[in-house]
């Protein structure tokens, strides 16, 4: 859970309630929940990556500005839905009958899909680090093999692919790199000119598809949160700067 996190909600729920919510987003949810994320992508990130030089920390400052201004996508639509829990049925609702409401409304919105939300920032930022080391060792070791955990869990779109060799530069690895689900728990495999013979298999012919959202090399993007998201998508098109450039303003204000 995070830190104070009821009471910061409470006291939005009190805004809201009495019509004293003006921001497009509430600063301190999104500064928490963003800080959340970002604790989940130093811990994918790990001792591996390589920070000295300028392409990682440009890929740090991505990584940073992608979460802010996800986390305001989202704090935007939990603010809407607050907003909608004001009356039932054009009854306007007691204060604590709205607070509970919100809690309910919250627990899905920072339990549940924070959860996916902080396990895909590891495993994204981990196919980072994966992928630095790639890029530094691909004279020598040319391919990537697709390696998915093959249990009762596996996707069947991922267990298709699964052993799937190709170059390092395919564009393959720009649509199917993992993660590319939420839960994801393929990774890939860097192999010399022998190990890949070896194994020697190609996609099938049709591809599985990737959901649109997770269509990405993160890796090649830094983007571990694609504006295809619902959160970005249901945000008016007048709106969707506002929201960004507020979010991403948070990060100077820290």
């Amino acid at each position: 859970m995070l830190k104070d996190w009821d009471e910061l909600v409470e006291r939005v729920a009190r805004e809201i309630y009495e019509g004293n919510q003006k921001g497009i987003i509430e600063p301190e949810m999104v500064t928490k929940h963003a800080d959340e994320l970002m604790n989940a992508i130093v811990e994918g990130l790990g001792y591996g990556f390589d920070t000295d030089d300028a392409q990682a920390l440009s890929t740090i400052t991505k990584l940073q500005a992608n979460v802010f201004h996800f986390s305001g996508a989202k704090n935007w639509n939990q603010l809407q839905e607050m907003s909608a829990l004001l009356t039932d049925d054009s009854v306007a609702k007691t204060f604590n009958a709205f607070l509970g409401a919100v809690r309910n409304l919250d627990a899905t919105y920072n339990a549940t899909y924070l959860k996916a939300e902080y396990d895909h920032a590891i495993a994204s930022s981990q196919m980072i680090t994966k992928w630095q080391q790639i890029e530094a060792e691909k004279e020598a070791l040319p391919f990537l093999r697709y390696v998915a955990v093959m249990d009762d869990r596996t996707r069947d779109e991922h267990r298709r692919i699964n052993d799937t060799v190709l170059p390092v530069n395919h564009s393959f690895w720009n649509t199917h790199y993992p993660p590319n689900d939420w839960g994801c728990r393929c990774s890939v495999q860097q192999l010399d000119q022998d190990d890949a013979v070896e194994y020697s298999q190609e996609p099938p012919s049709k591809l599985p598809k990737v959901p649109t959202l997770m269509r990405n090399n993160v890796g090649k993007t830094g983007i571990v949160f694609s504006t295809k998201h619902p959160y970005f998508e249901t945000i008016p098109k007048k709106l969707r700067k506002q929201v960004a450039t507020e979010s991403e303003k948070l990060i100077t204000e820290k």
